[in-house]
């Protein structure tokens, strides 16, 4: 083939690390300061971790879950809003090397009937927020599911459903697996997760990831520093059951950065945090970069800390873009 139907990126080449999503993860986190405050929850001011408080979480609920008999063939199920505690199951996951399977967070009864019959032997994290839809599923004798555990991460559910999420910190709080990840896991071929699909191209279904192919995808946003903010406070909107959710948490906490979510998302809680916690980096959908124009949030609120808007999911209509850039010195990607 001649060379000008080649098309070639002026970047040099990268060469990916052959690992676990939790070795990759580990080696980062090991490097940063332990103090750092890392994950913060905007909508509960309690709620916070530093480096090593978000490793020593999620090694405690790793080893909690071993002790319950959790396998690498099992998977972990998650249908609960973004969370500092479901911040620690994501990272308890990769340490001990098992797959993780996301539910997106708009799913309702009929969508978990179907569903989690397939999965075989699970360990299920919801929150109060979805546990009402759970709860009807679980109450269907019909439905059968392969439980190995149902867990509650924000608080108590019905004692004879529920293990509170801080009851497994509590019980192996200060131990460490002997080894990251515990199972063992080959990079180019073990899944390191299963998301949904929105099925804009067919039928919704389920995509997986390999270790090796999750890696490269973090790797490649991370391996040159100079390319983001120092330091880097970013608005985390996304949730944990999408890609997106799951790169920029992997991306940002493992450079250092501090990330804001939201357990419960809302224009007010996100707008209302850029000055609190000095926000300057935010991932946006079309119709909210649209609003802070159209309805005068950069009056409303106080947004000058925010220097660079990622938007993606549809097309941003020009105009707002060249006053987002122009009028307000965005930074838009």
């Amino acid at each position: 083939m001649s060379d000008k139907y080649v098309i070639q990126s002026p970047l040099p080449s990268v060469d990916i690390p052959v690992l676990s999503v939790g070795e990759f993860a580990l080696n980062y986190l090991q490097k940063l300061d332990p103090n750092h405050r890392c994950i913060i929850d905007a909508c509960l001011e309690s709620k916070w971790l530093t480096v090593s408080e978000l490793i020593a979480s999620a090694q405690a609920v790793a080893t909690a879950l071993l002790d319950r008999g959790l396998t690498k063939q099992d998977l972990i199920v998650t249908f609960a809003n973004n969370s500092v505690e479901h911040s620690v199951l994501v990272f308890a996951a990769i340490f001990l090397g098992i797959t993780l399977y996301p539910i997106g967070p708009v799913a309702n009864v009929h969508e978990l009937r179907t569903l989690l019959p397939t999965l075989g032997s699970i360990a299920l994290f919801t929150d109060r927020d979805k546990s009402a839809i759970v709860d009807k599923v679980l109450t269907e004798i019909a439905v059968k599911i392969e439980f190995k555990l149902t867990v509650m991460l924000d608080g108590k559910g019905r004692d004879d459903t529920y293990v509170p999420f801080s009851k497994l910190l509590a019980e192996c709080s200060g131990r460490v697996l002997t080894r990251v990840p515990h199972f063992p896991v080959e990079p180019e071929t073990d899944i390191y997760i299963m998301l949904q699909s929105s099925g804009t191209s067919g039928v919704p279904k389920s995509v997986r990831l390999s270790h090796r192919a999750f890696v490269a995808n973090i790797y490649c946003n991370i391996y040159d520093r100079t390319q983001h903010l120092d330091p880097l406070i970013f608005s985390e909107i996304t949730p944990f059951g999408s890609v997106s959710g799951q790169m920029f948490l992997y991306s940002y906490l493992l450079i250092g950065a501090t990330v804001v979510m939201y357990s419960r998302v809302s224009e007010e809680a996100i707008l209302s945090s850029v000055k609190k916690y000095g926000i300057n980096t935010m991932f946006m959908t079309p119709l909210l970069c649209s609003r802070l124009v159209s309805e005068g949030y950069f009056r409303k609120y106080d947004l000058s800390s925010v220097k660079l808007i990622m938007c993606a999911g549809a097309a941003l209509p020009t105009p707002v873009a060249e006053l987002l850039v122009n009028q307000y010195g965005i930074n838009l990607h």
